[in-house]
């Protein structure tokens, strides 16, 4: 099935590229997936085209995307020696399990009660906003940050605090977990800034493939929906994800992020009020 010609025409299309791109290179810069852009900008763009549940099909086209993101990115953060492997297998099954969870969750809340994980989710973006600000200052002295060897990979709390709620944010809002899962490496384990952004990114491409598999069978499950609307969407804005991963990993080895950081802080702040309000 294909999409009516309302919701994905040539001009759509294009937005959605360049919501791609946008989102990519944001996500391939701060190790955050990308989803954190896409969805509200989806909203902004298409408004509701399946009617209140809009927001599940935007998230399933988002984690798909998400994926095109990260895997580039993630291949250049390993390519610069920048990923710390060891806890990333090791994270990888407290996300699965997160992941299970936040799904699970989501799909209690169709219909009308969409608004409620709307507002949920504009709630998380203030938040992440408000965490990258602190981040940011903190992160003007990172001499004090653990070597890649001292990371505790075999701490039952670095796994759990680190990887469970980075599933359950991917499942409950489709989102890449990155958002959770970078401040809490670089500020509670002492993970260097630009080694939590690229372990994160890597953590992501399994995040993002695994959710957006299940949530397709979520997405399906719910009255009027097709998973492959969302397919369609992501199919849309995975060229430019791709690119912007792409082109993100590789300004997260060259350039300062100061500035970015703080234009991703303005945007954050203000879709995540409009998402509230909506």
């Amino acid at each position: 099935m294909i999409l009516p010609p309302e919701i994905l025409d040539l001009r759509h299309a294009g937005l959605l590229c360049t919501i791609g791109f946008a989102g990519g290179a944001l996500g391939g810069l701060l190790g955050v997936g990308g989803g954190i852009v896409m969805i509200p900008s989806m909203i902004f763009v298409l408004g509701r085209p399946f009617g209140d549940n809009s927001l599940h099909v935007f998230k399933l086209a988002s984690l798909i995307a998400s994926a095109a993101v990260s895997i580039p990115a993630a291949m250049r953060h390993l390519r610069s020696g920048a990923v710390i492997r060891p806890l990333v297998g090791r994270l990888i099954p407290a996300a699965v399990v997160g992941m299970a969870l936040g799904i699970l969750l989501a799909q209690q809340l169709v219909g009308p009660q969409t608004k409620i994980l709307q507002a949920a989710f504009g709630g998380v973006m203030i938040a992440a906003a408000i965490v990258n600000l602190w981040q940011t200052r903190k992160s003007a002295d990172d001499s004090q940050a653990a070597t890649i060897g001292a990371v505790p990979y075999r701490s039952w709390s670095a796994i759990l605090l680190t990887g469970a709620p980075a599933g359950a944010l991917a499942g409950l809002f489709g989102i890449g977990g990155g958002i959770w899962a970078v401040p809490i490496l670089h500020f509670i384990y002492h993970v260097r800034i630009r080694n939590a952004i690229a372990t994160s990114s890597c953590l992501i491409v399994f995040i993002s493939v695994l959710t957006a598999i299940t949530q397709s069978a979520a997405v399906s499950s719910i009255s009027g929906l097709r998973a492959t609307d969302g397919w369609w969407l992501a199919l849309a804005m995975a060229p430019g994800a791709a690119l912007g991963g792409w082109c993100g990993a590789l300004l997260t080895h060259v350039l300062p992020t100061g500035i970015l950081r703080r234009v991703f802080m303005a945007f954050l702040a203000i879709a995540g009020l409009r998402m509230m309000m909506a």
